[in-house]
């Protein structure tokens, strides 16, 4: 694999371009290093995600595929499809039609659908973590929580046979 120029850099590590050498032929990929010096629990955390954002990007529509984990130079990184700009990215360039935010609001909406079918919250929803792939937008999973819709549906209900116990 071939590590370009820095894309991204973030709270959980920092994002580079890069070429996966396959059978097939190269393939454009976006490698996400953790921090130097990371710890054995952070990079135990790390693969854990890893597997998480492959499975949950195998089942669900509008999320970001991840290839999976490779050391390169000693460091476990993540393999991801390499995307375009981000919204927040390019909202301040010219800002957006009506009608390609409506659309773009909609697959974000359809997304976020599909994975709270599977039970998992986005916890980072922003305009940087909204992916450009061609013309329309991917939700980058930089922290999610596979299960957490489950509970929150469950308190839901709780709270309202409390309430109508209390009426």
């Amino acid at each position: 694999m071939d590590v370009g120029e820095v894309i991204r850099r973030g709270g959980s590590g920092i994002v580079h371009e890069g070429v996966l050498i396959e059978r097939s032929g190269p393939r454009e990929v976006a490698v996400k290093f953790l921090g130097a010096g990371a710890t054995d629990k952070e990079q135990t955390s790390f693969l854990k995600e890893i597997k998480k954002n492959q499975l949950i990007g195998s089942r669900c529509e509008g999320v970001c595929i991840t290839y999976g984990a490779l050391i390169h130079e000693g460091r476990t990184c993540l393999v991801m499809k390499r995307y375009g700009e981000s919204l927040g990215q390019r909202i301040p360039i010219g800002g957006l039609a009506m009608e390609d935010t409506l659309r773009y609001a909609q697959q974000t909406l359809r997304a976020l659908v599909s994975l709270h079918e599977h039970d998992v919250v986005v916890l980072d929803l922003k305009p940087a973590n909204l992916l450009f792939d061609d013309d329309r937008l991917v939700i980058l999973l930089e922290r999610a929580a596979q299960g957490q819709v489950v509970r929150l549906q469950h308190h839901r209900r709780l709270g309202e046979a409390n309430d109508r116990h209390h009426q």
